[in-house]
């Protein structure tokens, strides 16, 4: 009898003539167990393979995303850095621009006396200061400002009104209001060339506000053939103007340096 074994097969011819039990069927038994064993043990050689590669391209890929993360996450905080150094440079102009604005409105702010009378703060009336503190200007810088702080009070005048709604306005429509007073007294007397403008507009604590003209000649224009009483009746029954005049008499000038120094410094 040829029996051909191949790793726990026989042929096929032979098979149905073996006895139930005999040697050479407990050897078949035995070669397909073994044979089993040894696909089972491939498989699992593949699996494991399969999930060692899977395994490396998932890391490989969490590995390039937390890349790009990381990454995001820089440019991210790069651009936060750059927003506050921007939040911080605004927040410092608005700083610096309100400290101007108060600057200003410091240095236009009336008080109302008991007569009724709109009267300068004292206290900004530079050389009257300097003199009774006993603190000379140390410059002719110091001076200059001071002569161009005088110069814009002179160009101004003073509005008052009992009349609510006039305060009631923002300083844009005062502006907007004196201008068309102006052009009523102009129109009246036929100087409609004249071309007397207000600039600016500032309130003051009281029913009132200053107005800026262009220059001095211009406030001397109100001065002259009763243009102010026909200022305060086109703007309203209850209207005042005066020119804004604050005197200040001291013995000297009280600088240290010669006046005749360069002007601007």
């Amino acid at each position: 009898m040829n029996i051909t074994l191949s790793l726990g097969s026989v042929s096929v011819r032979f098979r149905s003539v073996l006895p139930p039990s005999s040697p050479l069927r407990d050897i078949i038994l035995i070669a397909k167990i073994l044979q089993e064993w040894s696909w089972k043990d491939k498989t699992d050689q593949w699996r494991h393979e399969l999930m060692e590669h899977l395994e490396e391209e998932i890391n490989e890929k969490v590995d390039g995303i937390t890349t790009k993360i990381e990454g995001i996450a820089r440019e991210a905080q790069e651009a936060w850095k750059k927003l506050e150094e921007v939040t911080n440079r605004a927040t410092d102009l608005s700083t610096r621009i309100a400290t101007t604005s108060n600057s200003m409105t410091e240095r236009t702010t009336s008080t109302q006396n008991e007569e009724g009378e709109l009267t300068l703060n004292a206290m900004k009336t530079t050389y009257a200061n300097a003199t009774r503190t006993n603190r000379p200007i140390q410059s002719t810088h110091q001076h200059n400002i001071a002569v161009r702080e005088a110069e814009m009070k002179d160009r101004r005048i003073i509005i008052t009104s009992q009349t609510l709604s006039d305060w009631d306005l923002n300083e844009r429509e005062l502006v907007a209001k004196a201008n068309l007073a102006i052009a009523r007294v102009t129109e009246e007397e036929g100087t409609g060339d004249a071309q007397i403008t207000v600039l600016a507009a500032t309130k003051t604590q009281g029913k009132g506000a200053f107005l800026l003209l262009r220059n001095t000649d211009e406030v001397q224009w109100f001065k002259q053939n009763d243009r102010m009483e026909r200022f305060e009746a086109a703007w309203g029954s209850t209207a005042a103007l005066r020119p804004n005049y604050a005197e200040v008499v001291v013995e000297a000038l009280p600088i240290k340096t010669p006046i005749d120094s360069p002007i601007e410094q």
